[in-house]
């Protein structure tokens, strides 16, 4: 039936370019529509990539048909059943796409590959996992900027306390949106000047630009947190929302411009020139001149074929290896549920304990800041907290309805109790026994506290 249809398409002649391209476009998002909307949601990040992307992408060498993203999209797609990274699939699929616009219009420039790349599950993931620690060095560095300022001053986790006042390094100040927005301008202002020079910046000079873009992006929340504190700007007014603004553009837009101008300057690729005049190689065996006659085809119905297999048989190609040591866990005065594959709970009238289980050094975990928020929840007081001599993080989460609510993570592999992603992940590659996420939730902190430590004391891994 796919091919059937693939097949349809291709030899419609009739149709125009455009007209193809969202043809091939519109089968390959409904043999992937389940497995697309299990990572994509309809949000800013998605939003405002999109309202970018007719001023990022062009065509580089006009007829110059490529199928280079065609085979990345093939490469990744039987890379997914074996790694079982669900990230490969939609990497897969947009690749998908760049292979369309590029096979029909032209050799297409380098960004829209970055472009992808931010709209992607993956840099949700790295935002929102990464942003947590950042928005806690941030805060200590605001404090120490700040103290030479007050003498009534101190710092608890992302919160600063000015005499009675008191200031919250918010998500959003290194979250997903600020990243996203602060990337994409860059990646424009790339495109802008590729387009006036007739240049095209590669990838190594691509990804040491969005480099000092992130290093700026950090450096402009770190003097927006200083402006709100000396301006005493709450939150939700103009002057909070101006300080953003301002900081956006003065420390990483106008930087950024002047570092990217100096780039193409002195150091950009020049485009180079198109020759069509050549001669086609007549000794081609019968098997090349098929493909090259019909590549477009046969690539296109390839990808489809196994992004409709890899969704249809989903379930199949999910990271859902039993953990068997965590299942046989059992909590004394706790009740236990599976509530989700390998994922156990253990609950009772006053606490609820997550353990989730192990991934691989490259997989994503379930991390409690996607977890917790996708359920409603909202983090404050974000924090580092000692407990015995282990590090763990802590957040009070806040409902809907205003109920509180005390949580605490880390990672354990019974030998080895850490919070540092990158940590853990070392020594996962390194061969160590695998790391299960702990997450403790208790309806008071004192509570939290107490079920923490019983935690430390069992040792369910050991």
């Amino acid at each position: 039936m796919i091919l059937k249809t693939c097949i349809k398409i291709y030899f419609m002649m009739k149709m125009d370019k455009i007209s193809k391209i969202i043809a091939f476009a519109v089968v390959a998002f409904v043999v992937s529509f389940q497995n697309l909307v299990f990572y994509k949601i309809i949000d800013f990040q998605l939003f405002i990539t999109l309202l970018f992307i007719p001023f990022v992408l062009y065509v580089r060498q006009k007829d110059k048909k490529k199928i280079r993203f065609g085979l990345f999209a093939i490469l990744l797609l039987l890379f997914y059943p074996i790694l079982k990274v669900q990230s490969l699939f939609f990497f897969g699929f947009v690749f998908f796409l760049l292979f369309l616009v590029e096979f029909t219009y032209g050799k297409l420039n380098n960004l829209p590959f970055f472009l992808m790349l931010l709209l992607s599950p993956l840099a949700s993931f790295v935002f929102n996992t990464f942003g947590f620690p950042i928005r806690l060095y941030i805060t200590e560095l605001a404090y120490n900027i700040l103290s030479f300022v007050y003498t009534d001053i101190s710092f608890a986790g992302n919160i600063i306390y000015v005499g009675k006042e008191s200031y919250k390094v918010a998500p959003e100040c290194m979250g997903l949106n600020l990243l996203t927005t602060g990337f994409i301008l860059t990646i424009y202002v790339i495109s802008r000047f590729e387009k006036e020079s007739k240049k095209i910046a590669n990838f190594g000079q691509i990804i040491s630009i969005l480099f000092i873009a992130l290093l700026l992006i950090i450096m402009s929340n770190l003097f927006r947190i200083v402006g709100i504190v000396i301006f005493k700007a709450a939150p939700e007014t103009l002057v909070h929302e101006l300080l953003g603004i301002f900081s956006l553009l003065i420390y990483v837009v106008l930087p950024i411009y002047i570092i990217i101008r100096k780039v193409f300057r002195f150091n950009g690729i020049i485009e180079e020139k198109q020759n069509f005049d050549f001669k086609k190689n007549e000794t081609k065996n019968t098997i090349l001149l098929f493909f090259d006659k019909y590549k477009f085809l046969i690539v296109s119905t390839l990808i489809i074929l196994l992004l409709a297999i890899f969704n249809f048989f989903r379930d199949e190609f999910r990271n859902n290896s039993t953990d068997k040591a965590a299942l046989d866990i059992e909590i004394q005065g706790f009740e236990k549920e599976i509530v989700n594959p390998n994922i156990i709970q253990f609950k009772n009238q006053s606490t609820l304990i997550y353990i989730k289980p192990s991934v691989q050094f490259y997989g994503a975990d379930h991390t409690p800041i996607i977890c917790w928020k996708g359920s409603g929840y909202e983090f404050s007081e974000e924090k580092i907290i000692h407990i015995n001599e282990y590090e763990i993080y802590f957040s009070v989460l806040t409902a809907n309805d205003g109920e509180n609510l005390y949580t605490a993570w880390w990672y354990d592999n019974g030998k080895h109790k850490t919070i540092s992603q990158l940590e853990w992940r070392w020594k996962m590659l390194l061969g160590s026994k695998p790391y299960r996420l702990v997450n403790v939730t208790c309806s008071s902190k004192k509570q939290l506290e107490i079920e923490t430590r019983k935690m430390f004391e069992l040792n369910l891994f050991d």
